[in-house]
C-alpha cells in the first residue's frame, strides 16, 4: 500500500513538473518601434501630470492615509521589479461609482475604493496594480497619443519651447503649459505651432 501511495505522489509531482516545463516564459517587454512614440520618459511624466490636473476636477481622491499607504506599499514592491525608467510612480485611491482601475502616462495608477474593498487579498490587488503598471511600462498611452496627434493634427515632433526654438527633449507642459509641436502641412512646408495643454 505504501508503494502505491509513493507512486501516486511521484506521478503527481512528475505531472506538475512536466506541465510547468511546457509553460512559456512571459514575453519580454518589446521595444517600441522607432517613431511610434514622440515622447521621452520625462515628457511622458509631464503629460501624465497635465492629465492628472484635469482629472482632479472630476474625481475624488480618498484621503485616508492608512488605505493609501497600504496601496503605495503594494505598488512599490512591484515597481522594484520593473525595468529602470524615469517615471514617477504614484498610487492613488479614488472614489468611483464602479469597480475600476486605470493608469496615466508617466506613472500614476488610480484605483477605485470599491475595487480595493472587493479584492480578496493583497495578491489580487497586486495583480490589478501590476496590470496597470504594464500599461505604463509598455508606454501604451504615449503611443496612442502619438498616433492621434499624427492622425488628427499631422504632428511629427513635440518638445520644449525655448524662445523660438523647438527642442526635442526635456520637459513639456511645465510652467506655461504649452507643448511645442512641429508638423508638415500640404506641400511639405514645415510649420511650428503651440498647443495649449
Amino acid at each position: 500500500m505504501k508503494f502505491a501511495g509513493w507512486m501516486c505522489v511521484w506521478f503527481l509531482l512528475g505531472a506538475a513538473v512536466w506541465a510547468q516545463s511546457n509553460c512559456p516564459l512571459p514575453p519580454a517587454i518589446q521595444p517600441i518601434p522607432p517613431g511610434a512614440n514622440l515622447f521621452s520618459e520625462t515628457q511622458e511624466s509631464d503629460l501624465g501630470d497635465v492629465i492628472a490636473e484635469r482629472l482632479a476636477t472630476d474625481i475624488t481622491v480618498v484621503n485616508e492615509e492608512s488605505l493609501n499607504a497600504h496601496l503605495r506599499e503594494i505598488g512599490q514592491r512591484i515597481v522594484h521589479y520593473l525595468p529602470p525608467a524615469q517615471f514617477r510612480y504614484q498610487f492613488v485611491l479614488i472614489e468611483l461609482p464602479g469597480v475600476n482601475a486605470f493608469s496615466l502616462p508617466g506613472g500614476r495608477v488610480y484605483v477605485a475604493r470599491k475595487l480595493v474593498a472587493l479584492a480578496q487579498n493583497d495578491d489580487e490587488l497586486a495583480g490589478i496594480l501590476a496590470h496597470e503598471l504594464g500599461h505604463i511600462v509598455s508606454r501604451q498611452a504615449a503611443v496612442e497619443v502619438t498616433r492621434d496627434l499624427r492622425a488628427v493634427l499631422g504632428i511629427t515632433q513635440v518638445g520644449d519651447i525655448h524662445g523660438d526654438k523647438l527642442r526635442g527633449s526635456g520637459d513639456i507642459c511645465r510652467g506655461c503649459r504649452h507643448i511645442s509641436v512641429r508638423r508638415i502641412s500640404g506641400a511639405r512646408h514645415r510649420e511650428q505651432g503651440n498647443l495649449v495643454c
